[in-house]
């Protein structure tokens, strides 16, 4: 007698019992993972038959294929029979033997520590049976029809699973400190970015079948980053250990598989380091007033204003302001928004206070150097 579960779709199996809780990082039972193949093993342990004895279940096994459930080869599967306690029946249990490497470009940053290593492993093999999972579909489903029941049925799933996987994001980095560790909040943050590939990979695996538009991964990603709090998308403005969120999108340029080197231990955190706290409170405080200022005009009007309080000598001799062109167009790149709300380009308003560019700068005529001496002359 087949098990119900070989006749079910088990895509996402995994992500969704992670997010149910299964195998939540927080819980107590996460520190009795020892290796990512342990976790692999217990998420993948399957029964997918049972008879009354031994010899007629491993008859029954002969007719199925078994890497229906997301496994490349026969010889990575793990074959048992055991008895079940309940029911007497002798079943056959499989399991995965190996792991399954990611094998694709994802943007996700480098695990900071063994535990967040581990999670990394297990959510990169559920991800490659996942994708053997719909290419076996494809292969052995003949019937239109049922491709299309099976990428649509999996589509919302997935599209279910992101929500919910969301909300739990957010409900782990709104705990009370200490309850919740950065580990934590990394590994549930890697999770919602495998979904969101997921998501990706159905729409566009199943286009033929679908007849819609493929998600857009980077329009999913910025949605998510947008809802992530300031101080987990900028904490060298918080505190001066960085956690694993430093800006929204520098998050690695390079597939992560294997061993590689965090990103975390780089130059910029060891300037951070130096800069007192008290500065840091400062650097926040500039940052919540950031595009406060709105220009009314063209941006070459204000450009033309300011290098009339930087050039234009006064009587004294010196114009009103003395400073860097570069940096006072960081200040008005950074501190405002032009006429439409968006923000000032730094080069071309660097660009517009240049001596030389004055057809760009409106009513700003040619000052003198000296207005003493030119005022002299004029008597």
């Amino acid at each position: 007698m087949h098990s119900r579960s070989i006749y079910q779709a088990v895509d996402f199996s995994v992500y969704t019992e992670t997010v149910k809780g299964a195998y939540n990082p927080v819980s107590s039972s996460a520190t009795n993972y020892k290796s990512p193949i342990q976790l692999v093993r217990l998420a993948n342990s399957r029964v997918v038959c049972s008879a009354p004895t031994k010899e007629e279940a491993s008859k029954s096994i002969e007719n199925i294929d078994l890497t229906i459930f997301g496994y490349n080869h026969a010889k990575d599967i793990d074959v048992k029979y055991v008895v079940s306690s309940t029911s007497k029946l002798h079943q056959v249990l499989i399991q995965p033997k190996i792991i399954y490497p990611l094998l694709e470009y994802i943007k996700i940053p480098a695990p900071p520590d063994a535990k967040c290593k581990l999670y990394f492993d297990f959510f990169s093999d559920e991800f490659e049976r996942m994708k053997i999972r719909s290419e076996n579909i494809m292969k052995h489903v003949p019937s239109v029809k049922k491709v299309y029941a099976y990428a649509c049925r999996n589509l919302q799933l997935a599209r279910k699973l992101y929500h919910d996987s969301r909300f739990l994001f957010h409900s782990m980095r709104s705990n009370p400190a200490g309850r919740v560790s950065e580990s934590d909040i990394y590994i549930i943050y890697i999770l919602n970015l495998f979904i969101i590939r997921a998501i990706v990979y159905y729409t566009k695996f199943f286009q033929p079948y679908l007849k819609e538009t493929p998600e857009s991964e980077q329009a999913l990603r910025d949605s998510f980053n947008q809802e992530i709090p300031r101080a987990l998308k900028y904490p060298f403005l918080y505190q001066q250990e960085q956690e694993p969120y430093k800006t929204r999108y520098n998050f690695g340029e390079k597939k992560i598989v294997h061993d590689v080197v965090s990103p975390y231990t780089n130059k910029l955190n060891e300037e951070i380091a130096k800069i007192p706290v008290q500065d840091l409170w400062d650097l926040v405080n500039l940052y919540n007033i950031r595009g406060c200022l709105q220009i009314t005009e063209n941006t070459n009007v204000l450009a033309g204003e300011v290098f009339r309080m930087t050039n234009e000598p006064r009587e004294s001799g010196s114009p009103l302001v003395i400073c860097d062109n570069p940096k006072v167009s960081k200040v008005f790149s950074y501190f405002s928004t032009d006429q439409y709300g968006n923000p000032v380009n730094e080069n071309t308003f660097n660009s517009y206070l240049k001596p030389s560019n004055t057809i760009k700068r409106p009513g700003i005529s040619p000052f003198s150097k000296d207005p003493k001496k030119e005022k002299g002359e004029d008597e």
